[in-house]
């Protein structure tokens, strides 16, 4: 049985996402033991933006 999704949804699972990522991107840093300022923010924001995407894409998948 399919779910509907609606567009409040969508919304919701990307902000869960962005939220997320945050936490996982600095997490991961932390236990590598890497600063977070000798990191150029070309690479912060790539990694960032694939995560929160992989995330995002989990979700609404999960939920199809």
């Amino acid at each position: 049985m399919k779910k509907n999704i609606d567009r409040e949804m969508i919304l919701v699972y990307g902000v869960m996402a962005l939220i997320a990522s945050v936490g996982l991107v600095f997490f991961i840093l932390f236990m590598l033991g890497i600063d977070a300022t000798a990191c150029s923010l070309f690479s912060l924001l790539t990694i960032y933006c694939i995560v929160s995407a992989f995330i995002w894409a989990l979700l609404l998948f999960r939920n199809c």
